[in-house]
């Protein structure tokens, strides 16, 4: 990280790219039939004709072309934006054409709702490399608060059904790795969430800390409970190596949480607070067509509709992001990003892709 630092800031073209991004997160669909309590859609701010801001959805499969040169040098595509994938039509369609291209590990999250056999079977035979499924806890109380309108069991027994099926063909994919995102309510769950995913037979858990879009939520914010956020990963990080399942926390460094050397496993990943490289090596794409670097806080850069790929990487408003953060400043538009805002556990304001 420290070399990639320093070959921004000691390049003063560093702001125009030859090269296209490499990661690419397409958002099929902001239609969910769930309604989980930290979910940005549950926002106090959100206007009441939310959905209709997103409006030309039914064009998505056309704009998913018009980025499809991308994936013959792209290492990473991901299918999930602020919906349920498995509600979009496009889905499988979308999956055909990614198929195409083996060295794009393409993935998507999905809450679990919504498989049947026929859906897990085509989701072998487009080669999707991993399936991330949300799971908030490891026991059904406690899920029931957090996750409105899904069913614990039948999660369960979607996971189950889909390990059945990739077995059956002798498939290793898609990875199936459990999404927990983490907060007061279900905090201490987390080292038994470990003992889940071990004994479901499952590649992995990915533990990610809640923003906090209501006010009636904000004593949900871990940033309020730090000593006990520390003992409780440290459980955690122990518990993981122990049973030898592979762990992704992402953020830890703003809590100031250290691992010991009992808990200094290789499986265990900690992503603190790295530079921002998303201006130069990914995009993220809008249902609408809108295209900003990253899914939250970065301004928009231009509309698949209107302009080109290729004047939307480099346009004005990319290489400015590019040049401001190479220079080791702080954009406005990312004042609350989940990697480098100091503000990102705590009541936040209207974001910005909301415009």
């Amino acid at each position: 990280m420290k070399k990639f630092w320093r070959l921004l800031r000691g390049s003063p073209k560093s702001e125009f790219l030859a090269s296209p991004p490499t990661t690419i997160q397409f958002s099929l669909t902001s239609v969910c039939n769930l309604r989980c309590i930290m979910c940005h859609q549950e926002a106090d701010w959100l206007p009441e004709n939310f959905l209709r801001l997103l409006e030309g959805e039914e064009n998505i499969f056309s704009r998913f072309l018009k980025i499809e040169p991308l994936l013959a040098q792209a290492t990473h595509l991901s299918l999930t934006g602020g919906g349920e994938p498995f509600l979009d039509p496009n889905l499988f369609k979308i999956l055909e054409v990614t198929s195409k291209y083996p060295n794009c590990n393409t993935s998507f999250n999905t809450n679990g709702t919504i498989f049947d056999e026929e859906k897990i079977r085509k989701l072998i035979q487009y080669n999707l490399a991993q399936l991330d499924i949300s799971l908030d806890s490891p026991n059904k109380g406690t899920f029931a608060q957090i996750r409105k309108r899904a069913n614990f069991d039948q999660i369960i027994e979607n996971i189950k059904r889909i390990k059945e099926i990739k077995s059956s063909l002798r498939s290793d994919k898609p990875k199936l790795v459990i999404n927990m995102v983490v907060m007061r309510k279900n905090l201490e769950e987390l080292p038994q969430m470990v003992g889940l995913v071990k004994n479901l037979g499952l590649d992995g858990l990915t533990v990610f800390y809640a923003q906090i879009y209501r006010k009636d939520l904000c004593q949900e914010s871990i940033s309020l409970y730090r000593d006990l956020v520390k003992d409780v990963m440290l459980q955690t990080y122990q518990k993981a190596s122990r049973l030898k399942v592979e762990l992704v926390e992402v953020i830890s460094e703003p809590l100031e949480i250290a691992v010991d050397d009992e808990a200094n496993d290789s499986r265990i990943k900690r992503i603190g607070r790295p530079p921002c490289r998303f201006p130069w090596d990914s995009l993220y794409v809008f249902s609408n067509g809108n295209i900003r670097f990253c899914c939250y806080s970065s301004p928009i850069l231009g509309n698949l509709d209107y302009q080109s790929l290729e004047a939307i990487w480099n346009g004005k408003k990319a290489q400015e992001l590019r040049r401001i953060l190479a220079g080791g400043g702080f954009p406005r538009e990312c004042h609350h990003c989940y990697l480098w805002g100091n503000d990102r556990f705590f009541i936040l304001d209207k974001p910005h892709w909301i415009s």
